[in-house]
């Protein structure tokens, strides 16, 4: 049974939304949210997906190819079929999404001070949030990767993924501690973090080993993302030599 359910392509790359979040929206309509409150939702994961667009632009222009972008209840993830040759590229790629969430914030703010709608004032708050709360230094998140990318430059990639595990792992439990007095779904987010930062430990010890396996499903997607990519680089170069001949011949 699939667990997700696709909203075609946007921008060229493959978009889901995991069944989780379909039930987390049917539980704000049946506990007092109503359509409104379905709609706000519908509008903040809206701008989750800018964020997961703004990641996936900037590694495709990087030569790194998306599979795909799924929404969750917590947020969302651009599936990359692998991480980039040069660090720095990664601390480009993860930088990608939160300038995309801060400069929609901007312009929300802007907007609702215009228009004098709290909508959009609203809108503004969330993005700012999403844009900053990733640049926090903790893997999976964007900052994580920043950290990680910076690091990885003067240590090398296993002893970065490390650290940057290490620093996740120390937020996590201040995030977790906070929850507990503040919000449940902050202790929610600080187990996720905990959790898959030793999944990206995992990953990298695997890669360095030389033995991570591969789903047969993954690796046909990513041949196909590779294609994709070659097929637009072809027409990209066609462009030029046909405009020039125009040129040439008028």
């Amino acid at each position: 049974m699939k667990s997700s359910v696709s909203l075609g392509r946007i921008l060229g790359f493959p978009v889901e939304v995991h069944f989780t979040l379909l039930l987390f929206l049917g539980l704000v309509l049946l506990m007092g949210g109503g359509l409104g409150g379905v709609a706000l939702m519908v509008l903040v994961f809206a701008s989750v997906l800018a964020h997961e667009l703004g990641h996936s632009v900037v590694a495709r222009g990087l030569g790194v190819p998306i599979l795909g972008i799924t929404l969750y209840p917590f947020g969302g993830v651009a599936k990359m079929a692998r991480l980039p040759d040069d660090p720095r590229e990664e601390v480009v790629i993860a930088a990608a999404g939160p300038v995309v969430s801060l400069a929609l914030g901007g312009a929300f703010w802007a907007l609702g001070g215009i228009l004098g709608s709290g909508l959009f004032v609203q809108l503004a708050g969330i993005n700012a949030i999403l844009g900053l709360f990733n640049l926090l230094p903790a893997l999976p998140m964007d900052g994580g990767r920043i950290f990680r990318g910076l690091l990885q430059t003067r240590v090398g990639a296993l002893r970065a993924t490390r650290i940057a595990v290490h620093v996740a792992r120390v937020l996590a439990v201040v995030m977790g501690i906070v929850g507990l007095f503040t919000s449940p779904m902050l202790v929610l987010i600080a187990l996720l973090v905990w959790w898959m930062a030793g999944q990206e430990e995992r990953a990298a010890r695997a890669r360095m080993r030389g033995t991570m396996s591969i789903d047969p499903d993954v690796l046909r997607l990513w041949r196909e993302a590779v294609l994709r990519q070659a097929q637009a680089d072809e027409m990209r170069r066609r462009r030029p030599r046909a405009s020039r001949m125009v040129i040439d011949v008028g």
